[in-house]
């Protein structure tokens, strides 16, 4: 095997704080950098840098296979740059378990000259990762299932045990993650480094306006318009007085293993209401009550209609539509209009503010008393949240094992205390970045209608 000659980072064109990430020699390193400060790009470069020099495996486990096949797209071509060699790229499935199911992911495979590989792959289940002893690299290791806990706890001790290192990074995501807890690095044990906004453009990082030109940091700002989000991803502060409104542990406490139906349209395709009809096939038969909530978008979030089968007191999440840039024809008219004239017990509720007044107030003079609009302005949507709140805490609200975007949609929603005033937050979610809380809000409204009194003849009969 050919000598490698030793690359140096000046080499690149990197800003001040990549090429002291890149030069940390810590076991632990923990990156809390802001968006566009190339800490994605940095951790690739990192790893085919020491993989040339230091002996051993590389596993770069992100969320989502998206994510991971980005990651390796990014060593692929640094080791290229590097080496000056073609190196081989393979992949291979592995299958996991998550929520009860088994799902099949795909392993990228990038092979150095040295023979050490780095493998990027997606790790949402700590289990299907146990056992491959190599570096560990943790990406968006905040937005992990749980908070990120049980990887930790698994995947560490492994690494470190044989002699490997383990690199984090990650922007925050509240108090009720592993992240957060590793960032007070009470005892010094772990190599912290915080890149927020301002360090990344005073070390040169670029910002552009929505016409493409450079523009100041305050002028991004107010493009971005986001208060939390611009906190936590561009300040990357924690902000202690904003948390998620639903943890973790009132989220894994819901779940059960039973079955249930996920439907994705977009752009009016995806189900056809004039050949199919899974409301009678999937909901008819149902002993509970059905209530369903829907959440209203056109083109920018996701419209949602999630359905709810009530026994007692518990509330199983039996179906959940996603609409994505579908017309209100195909979801007022086709796809909820199915559901109302097939199961003439069920009762809804939808958002009737700004989009969706039209398509409510139509569905109710259809409906009647089976369907109403709630309009979120004047405080209803912490109303609706409060209802969704009770319904986690009170164990009331069931969620089947494999419904992880819904959950993940629900702990999205944060609070923030401004004196004795809570204020909702809805912030993106990882598994469906058009989702900015559109599920949690369906289930709230779906909720919502579970809790109205309804007139005589909507009433549903045991």
């Amino acid at each position: 095997m050919n000598e490698i000659a030793p690359i140096r980072p000046e080499a690149f064109r990197w800003r001040q704080y990549q090429k002291e990430a890149i030069d940390d020699r810590k076991r632990i390193r923990l990156k809390f950098w802001c968006r566009q400060s190339g800490k994605d790009e940095c951790t690739a470069f990192q790893q085919v840098l020491n993989g040339l020099q230091v002996r051993g495996d590389r596993n770069i486990v992100s969320l989502t296979q998206r994510q991971a096949d980005l990651t390796h797209e990014k060593c692929a071509r640094h080791a290229r740059a590097m080496a000056k060699v073609m190196c081989p790229e393979a992949s291979e499935d592995f299958d996991a378990n998550i929520g009860g199911k088994s799902f099949t992911f795909t392993r990228r495979i990038l092979t150095l000259p040295t023979g050490v590989r780095i493998k990027s792959l997606p790790g949402r289940d700590p289990d299907a990762l146990v056992g491959d002893s190599a570096h560990l690299v943790l990406t968006e290791f905040a937005l992990f299932p749980n908070g990120g806990y049980e990887h930790w706890r698994r995947l560490t001790p492994m690494a470190l045990n044989n002699g490997f290192d383990v690199d984090v990074m990650t922007t925050p995501r509240g108090r009720d993650t592993k992240a957060y807890e590793l960032r007070q690095n009470p005892k010094g044990r772990y190599s912290v480094s915080t890149v927020d906004i301002r360090r990344a453009v005073a070390d040169g990082l670029i910002l552009r306006d929505e016409e493409g030109k450079p523009c100041s940091i305050e002028a991004f700002k107010e493009i971005y318009n986001d208060a939390v989000g611009w906190e936590t991803e561009y300040e990357v502060r924690e902000c202690e007085d904003i948390d998620a409104l639903i943890g973790w542990a009132d989220i894994e406490a819901s779940y059960e293993p039973y079955e249930f139906l996920k439907i994705d349209c977009a752009d009016d395709r995806g189900y056809d209401v004039r050949t199919q009809n899974l409301f009678a096939m999937r909901l008819g038969k149902l002993p509970g009550r059905l209530t369903a909530g829907w959440d209203v978008a056109r083109k920018k979030h996701l419209s949602v209609l999630w359905v709810n089968e009530q026994v007692g007191s518990r509330h199983f999440l039996r179906m959940l539509v996603i609409m994505r840039r579908c017309t209100f024809a195909y979801q007022c008219e086709g796809l909820i209009g199915q559901m109302l004239d097939t199961l003439p017990g069920l009762c809804g509720c939808g958002d009737s503010t700004g989009l969706g007044m039209d398509s409510n107030e139509r569905l109710e003079r259809k409906y009647g008393p089976r369907w109403r609009g709630v309009n979120f302005a004047g405080g209803r949507k912490l109303g609706l949240a409060s209802r969704l709140v009770t319904a986690f805490q009170g164990r009331n609200q069931v969620l089947p094992k494999g419904a992880e975007a819904a959950a993940y949609d629900i702990h999205s929603l944060q609070k923030q205390m401004v004196g004795d005033k809570t204020i909702i937050h809805e912030t993106s979610n990882p598994l469906e970045p058009d989702s900015h809380c559109d599920m949690a809000f369906a289930a709230a409204l779906a909720h919502e209608a579970a809790a109205m009194e309804w007139a005589e003849g909507a009433l549903w009969v045991a």
